[in-house]
């Protein structure tokens, strides 16, 4: 069985630090999803906040660590590299991972800040053919899927609307160019992946936001009406300044409803 070399660049809580929470179902983290797997080995860290760093490489046994991502993929011949930092560092860690000649990229979502950046991101990788994989897990989870089989199973009867919502509290003054937007961007792309999932391609989306510190920075507030190709109707909701973090899919079918 071929062993796949992987290396990681950013050692922080989805990287590997989550794994310590005892309350989170395990693996939580990219570090330890891929230490589960008896074909892929973690040979490699990266992270500029070096006492993480050492974490890093003591929790998973690495010896092979370091804080610039460009010498660790001209280092280790790695075949996998996980990208676990900052979104607006997806973009140019793809893309040299790409001239590197790895064979696979696992990257945190949202892909990019901008659209411009995930285009260009796809299109190298695909001209490459190295497959691109964006964290959209949710849709791997046991309860979705199960979901997914009780509509497929026709149950609920033919689905006519999905409400979806990713509540969270009022942001902080934030540079779009730095952080791409707010809940619905970050916590939302999830719930944009599901309700693609269960409502299949969109047709087409009437949006609103609100930007209380202008469009240099991200929303308060993002809502959308989608159109699903197949007649499904959905609405879609972010951030929204709430005391509190909700996360929510209400499928509503002819016959049923799924909450």
């Amino acid at each position: 069985m071929k062993i796949y070399r992987v290396g990681i660049i950013g050692c922080g809580r989805i990287g590997s630090l989550l794994e310590e929470d005892p309350l989170r179902g395990k693996p939580c983290t990219h570090a330890g999803g891929f230490n589960t797997l008896p074909n892929a080995r973690i040979v490699a860290g990266c992270d500029i906040d070096l006492p993480r760093l050492k974490r890093f490489g003591k929790q998973w046994n690495v010896g092979n660590l370091y804080s610039d991502y460009r010498e660790m993929l001209h280092e280790e011949g790695l075949d996998i590299v996980c990208i676990a930092t900052w979104t607006h560092l997806h973009s140019p860690m793809v893309l040299y991972s790409v001239k590197a000649g790895v064979k696979g990229i696992f990257c945190e979502k949202p892909i990019a800040t901008n659209m411009k950046n995930a285009r260009e991101m796809v299109r190298n990788c695909e001209r490459k053919k190295i497959p691109l994989v964006i964290n959209h897990e949710r849709r791997w989870d046991s309860y979705y899927r199960k979901a997914a089989d009780i509509i497929r199973s026709g149950k609920i009867g033919e689905i006519r609307t999905i409400i979806g919502n990713a509540l969270s509290w009022k942001p902080e003054k934030l540079p779009v160019n730095r952080y791409g937007g707010g809940a619905l961007f970050h916590d939302g792309t999830h719930l944009t992946d599901l309700l693609l999932l269960f409502g299949g391609p969109v047709d087409w989306v009437s949006g609103h936001e609100n930007r209380p510190h202008g469009r240099k920075f991200i929303e308060e507030t993002a809502y959308a009406m989608l159109g699903f190709k197949n007649g499904t109707c959905g609405f879609i909701e972010g951030g929204g300044a709430r005391k509190y973090f909700n996360f929510e899919l209400d499928i509503q079918g002819s016959e049923g409803r799924l909450l």
